[in-house]
């Protein structure tokens, strides 16, 4: 009986007791992890320091500065949680995607040609806009129904406003689209294309006095260009656009004289080498 109870005993001396998991270090680092982790995530929602407080607009002529505004502040706002009513957002500066607000502004104002969103730490937004110049303008005939619609035209061939009045000191380029309706922000006109148009009016206007009034792509290959004289240039869109334009003015300084030209139907430089008139 002596026996078991001291065997008992020293069995009892050897199991220790077992450490609360509150004071073992593991809890300790594992709640200071926590802890960094929290406050991590609350200086990079919410700390007020690095929230967008101040969006700066620059470039805008046409587009007022305020729609801009509205759309980056917009833009800047990151929804958090939105459920039962409950809204938790956040405007970090570290979280804001500049080239998500870019693509934004460009797609919501189509007359703004470039956009540079840039993060001015610690809490302001700038953006640097530039705004489409108009090189011509652009018509199609779409359909009996539609007919044709007129849009301004940059040197990028890409319509950004439609027009209903044209103005008197701007050549037109139409082309068919053979598609039911156009919208404003399409690339319509190849921009070489668009080049070709404004080399030839810059030198007949300042070689002969002529303007450019209307410029038919009828296809791919073929550029028909209406004068202010009333007779038309036939140009190759494939041939060299600069040795076109040189035969251009050859035949009408050497060979066409200016009172000829009021009974001038056409000039065809489509031919290499070759040019003819009627």
């Amino acid at each position: 009986m002596s026996y078991r109870k001291g065997h008992i005993k020293r069995k009892i001396q050897k199991i220790k007791p077992k450490t609360p998991f509150y004071l073992m270090a593991f809890f300790w680092y594992l709640a200071l992890a926590v802890v960094l982790l929290i406050s991590a995530i609350y200086f990079t929602l919410f700390f007020k320091k690095i929230q967008v407080n101040n969006i700066n607009i620059a470039g805008n002529v046409q587009i007022a500065t305020n729609d801009i505004k509205k759309l980056v502040n917009l833009d800047s706002e990151i929804r958090l949680i939105d459920l039962f009513g409950w809204k938790v957002s956040t405007k970090s500066m570290l979280l804001v995607n500049t080239g998500a607000i870019s693509q934004h502004i460009l797609a919501e104002y189509p007359k703004i040609g470039s956009a540079q969103v840039k993060k001015s730490w610690p809490e302001t937004i700038s953006v640097l806009v530039k705004e489409r110049t108009p090189t011509a303008v652009f018509c199609a005939f779409l359909s009996e129904i539609s007919g044709e619609k007129c849009f301004l035209m940059d040197a990028s061939g890409i319509i950004y406003e439609e027009i209903y009045d044209i103005p008197a000191d701007m050549a037109i380029v139409r082309q068919d689209l053979s598609k039911s309706d156009i919208s404003t922000g399409e690339n319509v006109v190849n921009s070489k294309v668009i080049a070709f148009i404004s080399e030839i009016d810059k030198n007949l206007k300042s070689n002969f006095d002529i303007d450019v009034m209307d410029a038919l792509v009828t296809n791919p290959l073929r550029l028909n260009i209406q004068t202010s004289e009333d007779w038309q240039i036939y140009f190759n869109l494939e041939a060299d656009a600069s040795a076109q334009i040189t035969r251009m003015n050859s035949l009408l300084n050497d060979e066409i004289a200016p009172e000829q030209r009021r009974g001038l139907q056409y000039i065809d430089l489509r031919f290499k080498d070759r040019a003819y008139y009627k």
